[in-house]
């Protein structure tokens, strides 16, 4: 990740915080690293815990006033120690277990989930080079990917929990039969399915474990993107279709 902080953000963010004492993170519009358009203006997820980032690479000055969103984007944004302590009981709050994927979705829902707020407002804080953590390890990704969304999926109560563990297993099989048929030219690419599989049984794995604990989140108690059943089905047979519906859906949180 390659991130850049404009001038006196973070002092603006502050001062935010603490005149509000129902917010307990929040983040401004991080830019594309050209600056020519949007990298981020608010984070989403779905009822299948897709991610969807609201004006992602279009102008800079859609987003008019402050809206809630269901996370803050871990590249640039700003929390509140009082609504970290509440929902870590003071301990560290920093989810290793989620590296570099996925943390800061479930650090959005808990802090939701413990009676605060989170929100983006429209103010420029940042400059932001998208994946650059991940250009040479894509594979790395992919597997953090899988193990971590399925993670939070075995600790969340979403109505879609076998969907999504349905979506997964189709990626899985696109990969394999991709690597039987000699798909894949890539020597690092090859491994993918095998890494991919490991991801998949270490998440549910995780997942359980925890939820076993005493560890679970509610999903509803954050602002989501609800999906329906036929939506649900669109997004295991064509992706790409069910992204285009949820932008739709995402859009209409501003008007």
């Amino acid at each position: 990740m390659t991130l850049f902080q404009k001038k006196d953000s973070l002092n603006q963010f502050v001062e935010i915080l603490e005149n509000d004492p129902y917010l307990g993170a929040a983040q401004g519009i991080i830019l594309n690293y050209d600056e020519k358009s949007v990298d981020s203006a608010g984070e989403f997820i779905s009822e299948l815990l897709t991610t969807h980032t609201l004006f992602g690479g279009e102008s800079l000055n859609l987003l008019k006033e402050p809206i809630p969103t269901t996370f803050a984007n871990a590249a640039y944004s700003i929390f509140k120690v009082e609504a970290i302590e509440k929902i870590s009981g003071g301990k560290k709050q920093i989810f290793d277990d989620l590296f570099a994927c996925f943390d800061d979705h479930l650090l959005g829902m808990k802090i939701w989930n413990a009676g605060y707020k989170i929100k983006v407002f429209p103010i420029v804080t940042a400059k932001h080079n998208r994946g650059s953590s991940f250009k040479k390890v894509i594979p790395l990704q992919l597997y953090l990917i899988f193990r971590n969304v399925l993670m939070t999926n075995e600790l969340s109560n979403s109505r879609y929990k076998f969907f999504i563990i349905l979506i997964f297993l189709r990626e899985l099989f696109v990969w394999f039969i991709a690597r039987i048929l000699g798909l894949i030219n890539n020597p690092e690419y090859r491994k993918l399915p095998a890494l991919l599989s490991k991801g998949f049984t270490e998440g549910i794995k995780m997942g359980i474990k925890k939820k076993l604990s005493g560890e679970k989140i509610d999903i509803y108690k954050a602002p989501i993107l609800k999906v329906g059943f036929s939506e649900a089905m669109l997004k295991i047979i064509n992706p790409k279709l069910f992204d285009a519906r949820m932008k739709t859906k995402l859009n209409r949180v501003t008007n």
